[in-house]
């Protein structure tokens, strides 16, 4: 049994370690993070890439991916099932069971590894910014740019938070004013989906059928 598993940068750490502990030989596929920043482009990719995908030797495609601002919307599985979580987005992925947390999403800003250690636009801006600007005014920027935010959130989803990391996220926090909370995550979702669990959850699209909005919503 071999399958395929199409996977956000952001989670690639936490889903190489996952995949340690499945039965199944498995072969990642990486995509850039950066893809988020247009559903219509991370759409596209994700159908170019299970496209390419088919007529090979796997059993089926795992998604690491879930909505995500609509660009799972009208993917078609061609000649293999293609298996993904019913969620939003990796946060509510990580995050939705915890509590306080449709209370705190709106207002928070989310960190992790994956993100602090990933070739984000955010991360880029800031490199950028921090070439151009003194720290005074960085924060000043920084500020204004997160003025609607309340929290910087880590997601912890790690046993131990590296000290590299937390420095980074200490640093972020001081930098745009906001409140630091490490919360305890969860890769329940992820867990479940790479072991192909059968659940509420998770959705098999067989083939010949295309993603649509009333998977998501339960219809």
């Amino acid at each position: 049994m071999k399958r395929a598993v199409v996977c956000c940068g952001i989670i690639y750490e936490d889903i190489k370690e996952l995949l340690e502990r499945t039965p199944y030989e498995a072969n990642i596929i990486k995509l850039s993070p950066r893809l988020h920043n247009s559903p219509a482009e991370l759409g596209k990719t994700l159908q170019e890439t299970v496209d390419s995908l088919m007529g090979g030797d796997y059993e089926e495609i795992i998604l690491t991916y879930f909505l995500c601002g609509n660009s799972l919307l009208g993917l078609t599985a061609r000649d293999i099932p293609i298996v993904f979580a019913k969620v939003q987005d990796c946060i509510e992925a990580c995050m939705g069971a915890c509590e306080g947390y449709g209370r705190w999403r709106k207002c928070s800003m989310f960190q992790s590894r994956g993100w602090l250690n990933n070739d984000a636009d955010s991360n880029d801006q800031l490199r950028a910014m921090r070439k151009r600007y003194d720290e005074e005014k960085l924060k000043e920027l920084y500020s204004i740019m997160y003025a609607n935010y309340e929290n910087v959130i880590y997601m912890k989803l790690e046993e131990t938070v590296s000290p590299k990391d937390m420095e980074k996220v200490v640093k972020f926090a001081d930098l745009t004013g906001l409140e630091l909370k490490v919360k305890e995550g969860s890769l329940e979702t992820y867990r479940d989906l790479l072991a192909l669990k059968h659940s509420d959850k998770i959705h098999i699209l067989r083939p010949g059928e295309r993603v649509s909005l009333s998977i998501f919503e339960g219809k």
